[in-house]
């Protein structure tokens, strides 16, 4: 992931005042999806993550998107793989802190 690239403008205000401004010139990223695909996912498996980060279930998540529950057993472990993590807790951890930046 990129850091954003800031600018800053000084104000000076005689000589004991002085104010600092910061521009992100890069808008930041507000959909976890996007996150998840920086990190190297595909938009399926983001969209698989995001989902589940909503309703807190594979089953639930799996049939609101229209998928079998094998495929989402499949593309959850090449989640893992990627994300090199072994389980669903540190996949909410992640994104938990996602959804902090997002």
């Amino acid at each position: 992931m990129t850091l954003p690239d800031i600018v800053i403008d000084h104000l000076g205000v005689g000589n004991r005042c002085k104010m600092t401004f910061f521009y992100d010139l890069v808008p930041p990223v507000t959909d976890i999806v996007e996150l998840l695909k920086e990190l190297g996912l595909s938009l399926s498996e983001a969209r698989l993550v995001q989902t589940m980060g909503e309703t807190g279930s594979l089953k639930e998540s799996a049939l609101k998107l229209g998928i079998s529950y094998e495929n989402s057993r499949s593309s959850l472990k090449t989640v893992f793989s990627k994300l090199n993590i072994k389980n669903q807790h540190e996949l909410a951890a992640i994104v938990t802190r996602l959804s902090l930046i997002a």
